[in-house]
């Protein structure tokens, strides 16, 4: 048996004594050294295991922008009934208006969109009271006001059957404009000039007929009556 040099166990004993009394610089903690902190190598693996927790969301996120469905350029089949009721929507407007061509004097391009500016002013006044305030009372309207607000507020149903298309249903916004201004054109018996969309700035876009079709749709009108 080897006996242990009592030079050995002396400095043993002081470097355990020089532990007790060190303190260690990171946990502010006595009895050991950084070196040997617990305290340093739990903030390094939170430190790791948050940037993997970064990445992995980031990844996640990528993989969900990958898997996002193209917008559509032709009718589905799940949406023929949407379909039919834009047709719908788009016939209740050539009889509304036949109505108001029926009356002497009056016209598609001025009158219609004259109804469909004081739609959209008590469509403000009832939105933001606090702010508007209704200058005409339209339930009081007399003819030709009255039968050119009935248009009027069809005009406003079929441009929001247009917003729903490229809002909700996923389909291209030009594409779906192009295609509801088609079937428009073709319900009334009016020309349709194809996909020329310069006329229409889908950013200033407010789901209101009065900056989506008066300005193509109807005013074709005055070249036809």
């Amino acid at each position: 048996m080897f006996r242990r040099s009592s030079n050995t166990t002396n400095m043993e004993q002081r470097n355990d004594n020089n532990k007790n009394n060190k303190i260690c610089f990171n946990c502010k903690r006595p009895g050991h050294f950084a070196r040997d902190c617990r305290a340093l190598r739990e903030v390094k693996s939170t430190i790791r295991n948050s940037q993997n927790t970064r990445v992995t969301k980031r990844t996640q996120v990528f993989k969900h922008k990958e898997k996002k469905p193209k917008k559509k350029v032709a009718w589905s089949e799940e949406d023929e009934t949407y379909r039919q009721t834009i047709v719908k929507c788009a016939k209740a407007f050539a009889n509304a208006e036949q109505e108001v061509l029926s009356i002497p004097g009056t016209s598609a391009d001025e009158d219609i969109t004259y109804a469909v500016s004081l739609l959209n002013e008590q469509n403000r006044a009832e939105t933001w009271p606090e702010r508007f305030e209704p200058k005409y009372d339209l339930s009081l309207a007399e003819s030709p006001v009255k039968e050119a607000l009935v248009a009027g507020r069809i005009l406003i149903e079929f441009s929001n059957l247009t917003a729903k298309l490229h809002q909700e249903l996923n389909y291209d916004p030009y594409w779906a404009i192009n295609e509801t201004s088609r079937i428009f054109s073709k319900v009334r018996g009016v020309e349709y000039d194809g996909d020329n969309l310069e006329w229409y700035d889908l950013g200033e876009c407010d789901n209101s007929m009065e900056g989506l079709y008066t300005k193509k749709c109807i005013s074709m009108d005055s070249n036809i009556f």
